[in-house]
C-alpha cells in the first residue's frame, strides 16, 4: 500500500481515494485503479499529515530520495505495514490482517444494500469474485428483507 497525496482529491465536502488493485487477466497481473469515496474527517486527516515526504502520506523517515521512486515506495509501503500491524496489535487483533478491511468494507456494503456490482466496483474485483466471497452475506441480507416483509404484510391484515 503505497498512497500518494496527489491520489487524494476533494471537491468541497467531498472526499474520495484513487487506489490501484492488482486483478489477474488471462494469466497476468493488471493493476485496476479504483476510485472510493471517503468520508470527509479521514481525508481531511489523510492530507493534514505532515511527515517530510512530498509524495507519500504513510512515511517515516526524514529525508526523501528524489528520483528513486520505486525505493521510496518501497519504503513507504514497509512503514504502512509495520503502522497497520501495530494498530491491530493495540486493537487487541493479533491475527488480524490489513486485508481484513476489504472484508468488513464488502460485508458493510452488502449489508447497506449494495449490489455485487457495486462492491466489486469498490474492491476492484470481478462480480464472480465477489459472489463467490460474499454471497453468504447477501443471502443474510435478503433472508432479513423477506422476514420484514412478511411480517408487515400480516400486520397489514390484522
Amino acid at each position: 500500500m503505497s498512497l500518494e497525496r496527489a491520489n487524494i482529491h476533494h471537491k468541497g465536502d467531498d472526499y474520495g481515494v484513487r487506489l490501484k488493485t492488482r486483478q489477474k487477466v488471462s494469466k497476468r497481473d493488471i493493476l485496476q485503479p479504483i476510485d472510493n469515496a471517503i468520508p470527509p474527517f479521514v481525508g481531511k486527516e489523510l492530507l493534514a499529515v505532515l511527515n517530510g515526504n512530498p509524495m507519500y502520506i504513510f512515511w517515516n523517515r526524514g529525508e526523501y530520495e528524489a528520483g528513486n521512486e520505486e525505493a521510496e515506495k518501497r519504503k513507504a509501503t514497509g512503514y504502512w505495514h509495520k503502522w497497520i500491524r501495530a494498530l491491530l496489535d493495540a486493537a487487541a487483533l493479533p491475527n488480524a490482517t490489513s486485508h481484513m478491511f476489504r472484508h468488513t468494507l464488502a460485508i458493510e456494503m452488502i449489508r447497506h444494500g449494495a449490489t455485487f456490482e457495486d462492491v466489486a466496483a469498490a474492491l476492484g474485483n470481478t462480480v464472480g469474485v465477489v459472489a463467490k466471497f460474499y454471497s453468504h452475506e447477501c443471502a443474510k441480507v435478503r433472508q432479513g428483507r423477506t422476514d420484514a416483509a412478511i411480517k408487515a404484510a400480516w400486520q397489514l391484515g390484522s
